[in-house]
């Protein structure tokens, strides 16, 4: 059995997509031999976004992308586009890794959430194989698409290799903070993360309790809704406790991690939502909002507040600061559901899942 990964161009990007895919093919030449998995990184990613998503669409719609995809018995497309032009002789898998553009479409500008939904609904109806990170969104799927067959649960991983006791790099910035006296976001800075609530819990901490230790760090590069979240931040007594640090490497993030108090993850929504196992690997407690995904995800590792309630997040954030938080029994937890997504574990899925399309 051959395989290829199209990557969607995210591999470079460095996107959650793009370590999602990298990872499975690294998961999967380890299974199955280097000779038997290729990737395929579109690389002519210049200009604008828009203009190299027009240019990868137009590659692999191609006469040589086909013949490309020929010398494999199933393609992979990993980020929900599948090309209209396809060979007879070769199997087609999706992944669809969320359906945001659906449930929450004003998280997402107008060209791009329109772009997102007839990508999935034409994939969702044209793929030999349609596959999911989770549950949630295998139910989210169905729910809008009743006639959707062969949708596939086959959940992103961790890797194996990610501990506590790698390498991390210091950040410059690590003097403004105090060890396991900060609380941690880490991604783009962005509305649809819903960071507000975060911000207002926070402040809200502050003044309460007159804290002058804790900080809170939004780590990650700005997006759309960045604005106005500075400017919340910046009208509030504890603008200094609140850093917004840009883009961060790898090694910072690890770093990061392993000196926060808690992560937050205040999302709406998710299709899977890696930085619950990046807290479980590097046993750094979770609050997380209290939505399908996470609960699937997280079990009983996190601690979940109410969306509506910023009070909720405010009562959890005082449990690890106040001590209350069962250090030994979570990190048991952690380390069962991390041996459960581990990436050397769950490719066997991936490949059976493969087997079965192509039988």
């Amino acid at each position: 059995m051959k395989i290829l990964i199209d990557d969607g161009m995210q591999i470079k990007v460095g996107t959650g997509i793009g370590i999602y895919s990298l990872n499975l093919f690294n998961s999967l030449k380890m299974a199955l031999g280097q000779e038997n998995v290729d990737v395929l990184e579109f690389d002519k990613i210049k200009k604008s976004r828009k203009a190299a998503r027009l240019l990868y669409l137009f590659y692999i719609n191609s006469k040589a992308y086909i013949k490309k995809c020929e010398e494999f018995d199933i393609v992979h497309f990993t980020n929900f586009v599948i090309p209209i032009r396809r060979s007879k002789k070769v199997k087609y898998a999706v992944t669809i890794h969320d359906m945001v553009a659906f449930l929450y479409p004003k998280s997402l500008n107008f060209m791009y959430r329109m772009y997102n939904r007839l990508c999935i609904k034409y994939s969702i109806k044209k793929a030999d194989m349609v596959t999911t990170v989770s549950n949630s969104v295998k139910k989210e799927i169905e729910k809008k698409f009743p006639k959707a067959k062969n949708i596939v649960v086959l959940p992103n991983g961790i890797d194996s290799k990610s501990s506590s006791e790698d390498v991390a790099i210091e950040p410059h910035y690590s003097g403004l903070l105090n060890e396991k006296k900060y609380f941690l976001f880490v991604g783009t800075v962005e509305k649809r993360k819903n960071l507000g609530i975060l911000i207002e819990a926070f402040i809200k901490y502050k003044t309460e309790c007159s804290d002058t230790l804790y900080k809170l760090v939004l780590a990650g590069r700005p997006g759309i809704g960045y604005d106005e979240y500075k400017k919340l931040i910046d009208n509030s007594f504890y603008s200094k406790d609140i850093m917004t640090t840009g883009y961060i490497s790898g090694e910072e993030r690890d770093w990061l991690y392993k000196n926060a108090a808690a992560y937050i993850f205040p999302s709406i929504y998710e299709g899977f939502g890696i930085p619950q196992l990046e807290c479980m690997v590097n046993h750094l407690p979770l609050i997380c909002s209290d939505i399908p995904t996470n609960r699937e995800i997280s079990k009983d590792y996190g601690l979940f507040f109410d969306l509506n309630d910023t009070n909720s997040l405010v009562k959890q954030i005082k449990k690890i600061v106040d001590g209350e938080y069962d250090h030994e029994v979570r990190e048991k937890i952690a380390d069962s559901i991390v041996e459960r997504f581990k990436w050397d574990n769950i490719v066997n899925e991936y490949i059976d899942a493969y087997r079965r399309t192509i039988d």
